[in-house]
């Protein structure tokens, strides 16, 4: 965990890195204790065990609105997260076990291609 918000993590000379547990992902999705948590998703084997996507622009709340009624309407679950800057916001989806990369990516693709096509239709 770092207590360090500017800068690059890896040009921080002050970095000391913890497991990443239930505690650490709860105070960072909080905002508590003023730290950053990061993960890299692709275990060494080329799987992952949950899928973000990371909104940015000036569409962000449109977007993400679309893909969650879209994703409730296919029953798929997923957790919406503001970013730290309030610029931005990161939808995450959580396997029930691990998936290959390349099956991530797809429903990756999938997922943006339903946005477009949902947004398309209602003019959006």
């Amino acid at each position: 965990m770092c207590v360090k918000t500017k800068g690059k993590c890896t040009d921080c000379a002050h970095k000391a890195l913890d497991k990443l547990d239930e505690k650490v992902i709860d105070a960072h999705l909080r905002g508590i204790d003023n730290f950053v948590a990061g993960i890299y998703p692709l275990l060494p084997d080329e799987i992952c065990c949950f899928l973000a996507i990371d909104f940015d622009d000036e569409e962000r709340q449109k977007d993400i609105s679309v893909l969650r009624e879209t994703c409730f309407e296919f029953r798929i679950p997923l957790a919406v997260e503001r970013s730290r800057s309030g610029k931005g916001a990161h939808i995450w989806f959580f396997f029930e076990n691990p998936v290959s990369a390349v099956f991530s990516k797809k429903i990756w693709l999938c997922l943006t291609h339903l946005l477009h096509e949902q947004k398309a239709c209602f003019g959006l």
